[in-house]
């Protein structure tokens, strides 16, 4: 299941057509009519709508509303939160998915962001404000690093003592309602539990997660 690592260091097919498809949606966003909000309230999550099916602002939304758990991923709120998220992918999806391959990280990928939008959607059931970017699917990338060695595990370590610090500030100071750190941490939990049928599961091949011994 697990591919050799002797691959050259580059941008990954499934890896690179995500960060392609980001950046083409937030040139989109900006050029479009109704701009960046526009998109975010119409295509970005709403819990309260998503749980409760609750409509307060008259707002046009996506039907059905399900859907926002695809298209929110899609959408960022500005121009740093689009080159944070995919500087991150550009950095941790093509390791995974040199150990996993394009359709089993593709998979990752959209259980990650969609089940953290899920979770966030969960623990924050009568929020309107709508969540958008790809953090959830990020986590859930480093949720597979957290089975690829001591390394993975120090990584994924450090990202999820990351996490914990930035919900502690969140309680203290204005700026942690703006990080939606319930789809982090969901995100996370999705592609580790992915990440396990991959290596020991039906998704995998037997293998065991191993790297094939090369001569």
């Amino acid at each position: 299941m697990f591919i050799s690592g002797g691959a050259a260091r580059h941008v990954t097919p499934a890896a690179g057509l995500i960060v392609a498809v980001n950046a083409t949606v937030f040139v989109l966003e900006r050029i479009v009519a109704g701009g960046a909000a526009g998109w975010a309230g119409a295509y970005g999550l709403r819990p309260l709508v998503l749980m409760q099916g609750e409509v307060a602002d008259g707002g046009a939304y996506i039907d059905p509303y399900m859907l926002t758990l695809v298209s929110a991923p899609f959408l960022h709120a500005g121009l740093g939160h689009l080159a944070v998220n995919m500087a991150c992918l550009a950095a941790i999806g093509p390791v995974v998915e040199r150990r996993v391959g394009w359709w089993r990280f593709l998979l990752v990928w959209a259980a990650a962001c969609s089940g953290g939008a899920m979770v966030h959607a969960v623990t924050h059931a009568n929020s309107m404000a709508p969540l958008i970017g790809a953090s959830g699917g990020v986590a859930g990338l480093v949720g597979v690093l957290l089975l690829s060695g001591p390394a993975g595990v120090a990584a994924g370590g450090l990202w999820v003592a990351i996490q914990l610090a930035e919900l502690l500030v969140s309680d203290a100071t204005a700026y942690g309602p703006q990080v939606a750190w319930a789809a982090h941490l969901g995100g996370f939990g999705v592609g580790g539990m992915v990440a396990l049928l991959v290596r020991w599961g039906p998704l995998g091949d037997g293998s065991g997660g191993r790297e094939p011994e090369r001569s």
